[in-house]
């Protein structure tokens, strides 16, 4: 009897990363979802993506975010303002800043094991 297989981690990353984009999954895609799949957990990567490309991790986000890897970028990298802007909520009174920040909270945070 044959077991099941697992589902393809660096796959799922790369197919939902492309879906996020709105483009066709490419080889590419794949070597970028294996290496940064290396250093962090799939909802923190989605979860920058989703923010850089919803403009709230800084106004030196590339206009094409095109390649995966772009959550290595930056200075500080796009990754760790991500990890920063998850555990600093904007205040109250800015209620659709807070709004928003709940929303990527409970879509995103999640069991992550941020990696310095």
């Amino acid at each position: 009897m044959n077991k099941p297989r697992k589902p393809n981690r660096v796959y799922i990353l790369a197919s939902q990363f492309c879906k996020l984009i709105g483009r066709e999954i490419e080889p590419m895609d794949l070597a970028h979802a294996k290496s940064v799949l290396k250093e962090y957990p799939e909802q923190a990567i989605m979860g920058c993506v989703s923010a850089m490309l919803n403009g709230l991790l800084g106004a030196d986000v590339p206009e094409n975010v095109n390649r995966m890897a772009v959550v290595r970028w930056g200075d500080p990298p796009f990754i760790q303002r991500w990890f920063s802007y998850l555990k600093e909520p904007p205040p109250i009174y800015m209620e659709e800043s807070y709004r928003q920040w709940a929303e990527y909270v409970a879509q995103y945070s999640g069991k992550q094991n941020e990696k310095e």
